[in-house]
């Protein structure tokens, strides 16, 4: 990248890390689109969390059109979008793990949704944060039944207990 790009690129990661703080989404949204179909600024951090724009859009509860114009804004490949939905910040948790705990079903059905593959599917809902916690753990036991039931409609079968239970250790 050029020094004019790499400008661009830390200017538009300060609008975005400005925008959250503030909880204005429409700044936010205008700085997403205005995004090259890349994941590079998604998986920018925007706090101290080391949290992405999709991380911190699910802690702040973000309002649903605002959601869903974001998922809307994140055009790339499917390895971008995988990379997008698969970060995780410094506890370990990917922005599914974030949407499990807060029980938004909502967002947990668009980050699935978002991965064409199954496989990739199987992997989110698999995939176990730094205290060994899957995003289906994480709706199980802070009692969210649908976020819960979804995340589980998903799972494969093969997989049975394995996205249900914290390992000891």
């Amino acid at each position: 990248m050029n020094l004019d790009g790499e400008v661009k690129k830390n200017e538009a990661i300060r609008e975005l890390r400005l925008g959250l703080r503030m909880r204005d989404w429409g700044a936010v949204l205008r700085t997403v689109r205005g995004l090259p179909p890349c994941a590079e600024l998604w998986l920018a951090k925007t706090n101290k969390w080391a949290d992405t724009v999709l991380h911190a859009a699910i802690i702040y509860g973000t309002p649903p059109r605002a959601v869903h114009e974001l998922f809307e804004a994140m055009h790339g490949g499917e390895e971008d979008v995988l990379q997008i939905v698969s970060a995780r910040n410094q506890w370990g948790n990917t922005p599914l793990h974030c949407a499990g705990d807060r029980g938004s079903s909502l967002l947990c059905r668009r980050i699935l949704d978002a991965l064409s593959a199954a496989q990739h599917r199987t992997r989110a809902l698999l995939v176990r944060n730094n205290e060994g916690e899957t995003p289906l753990f994480l709706a199980a036991v802070h009692g969210h039944l649908a976020a819960f039931l979804l995340l589980h409609g998903h799972a494969e079968p093969e997989h049975a207990t394995a996205p249900y239970v914290k390992p000891n250790e």
